[in-house]
């Protein structure tokens, strides 16, 4: 496999020859909890709401962590798909809607 990751909802995989010709691209987001910008961007919900309306559907989104241990990691991971999924909800949009829940990996 071209990606392999451990997440919150078990192994993610990502194999552009998988499924070729038509393979939605990944977009990685990396999180570091000492950066502004990076905390900004989970913690307000202008921040959440901008990234998710540039939604490039049907890409998918991996969310990485540069944590010290993997307790901190999974911590953030959770709210950072806390965040997302709760702004999802307020823009009025289910997260099963647009297949989000298939399309967002923390």
């Amino acid at each position: 496999p071209y990606l392999t990751v451990e997440t919150l909802n078990g192994t993610f995989t990502y194999d552009p020859d998988a499924n070729a010709p038509q393979v939605a691209p990944l977009l990685i987001y990396a999180y570091d909890p000492r950066d502004g910008a990076s905390e900004a961007m989970f913690s307000m919900a202008d921040s959440v709401d901008r990234f998710l309306k540039l939604d490039s559907s049907p890409s998918s989104f991996l969310f990485l962590c540069h944590c010290d241990n993997d307790t901190q990691a999974t911590r953030v991971a959770r709210e950072m798909r806390g965040a997302l999924e709760d702004r999802i909800a307020a823009l009025g949009e289910p997260v099963s809607a647009g297949g989000w829940s298939q399309r967002l990996h923390f």
